[in-house]
């Protein structure tokens, strides 16, 4: 189960990412990372990338909210403040740089997802989840405070690459920002998420149609670009076969011009719980980011 929520998560994730790209006003609020300080290497078919900055949030499980991931993002270059403007997550924050190693750490410690962008792949990205070729061996591990050792037993095949992991870090751990829409001054949003909702439940149709149109004019627009657009193009037949079906909204929150829903919908015959963040631009409610578990979603306010 938690390597297809991994995949699931990624590939919704491309709608997320193009929805919230180039963002020039964040509707997150929270602290951005400081970067940590990592050393060692990530070789792939004999080409090493140095790597000597790290940054780790917490997130809820993707496949049980009330569990705590840690992600550990392990990068090349000193990531630019632009990368997490905006961003609720590890993986948009992935959709903006290059040249990095993001671990998921769940709360034993374990790497269940492991995700490389390397000067060797072309441009192309390594995804590992399930079983990892990466353990990892802590000397402090919390959700304060990630220090260790990332490493693959020597060099592996991975994918038809050769491929070796030798990486310290050491981060303090902060928790991925929240939408405004989950502060003190939200307002509950009406039955059936008011306009929000609507606008969610439109989405939800186009996708299952495959109406890239009508995804673009539902996904925020702000800073978007032309060529960001091929990725949701791409992935249509992936995100409407992955998406819950019947979806339900249960509840929401909303404050200014941000919105966050609670919705239920079925998925391999099973009840599973969304988190849906939107945004109101110029009077139209748009969407931005989602997350599904397979445990009731708790708003925070």
């Amino acid at each position: 189960m938690a390597s297809n929520c991994i995949l699931r998560g990624v590939i919704l994730a491309g709608m997320t990412v193009l929805a919230a790209a180039a963002v020039t006003e964040p509707k997150l609020h929270g602290q951005a990372p400081a970067a940590g300080k990592a050393s060692g290497n990530v070789t792939i078919d004999g080409r090493s990338m140095r790597v000597a900055h790290v940054y780790a949030w917490s997130e809820p499980n993707r496949a049980d909210s009330k569990k705590t991931d840690v992600l550990v993002l392990v990068t090349q270059r000193e990531a630019a403040p632009e990368a997490f403007a905006g961003a609720a997550g590890m993986i948009e924050v992935c959709g903006r740089i290059h040249g990095f190693i993001l671990f998921v750490v769940d709360e034993r410690g374990s790497v269940s997802s492991e995700i490389v962008d390397h000067p060797a792949l072309d441009g192309m990205r390594m995804q590992n989840s399930g079983v990892t070729p990466s353990s990892f061996t802590a000397r402090s591990f919390s959700t304060e405070r990630v220090e260790g050792t990332y490493q693959t037993k020597g060099t592996l095949n991975a994918q038809g690459h050769e491929y070796r992991v030798e990486v310290e870090v050491d981060a303090a751990v902060i928790p991925a920002p929240r939408s405004v829409a989950e502060t003190a001054a939200s307002e509950p949003l009406p039955s059936g998420g008011g306009e929000p909702g609507k606008a969610y439940l439109a989405l939800h149709s186009a996708v299952a149609k495959k109406d890239l149109a009508a995804i673009l004019n539902l996904t925020r627009k702000s800073g978007r670009t032309a060529a960001e657009e091929p990725s949701i193009e791409r992935n249509l037949d992936a995100m409407a076969q992955f998406q819950p079906t019947d979806p339900k909204i249960i509840d929401g929150l909303v404050s200014g011009d941000a919105a966050v829903l609670h919705v239920e919908g079925i998925e391999d015959g099973q009840k599973r719980y969304g988190r849906i963040e939107m945004v109101r631009e110029g009077g139209v409610w748009r969407f931005v980011k989602q997350q599904w578990s397979d445990t009731p979603v708790k708003l925070l306010y």
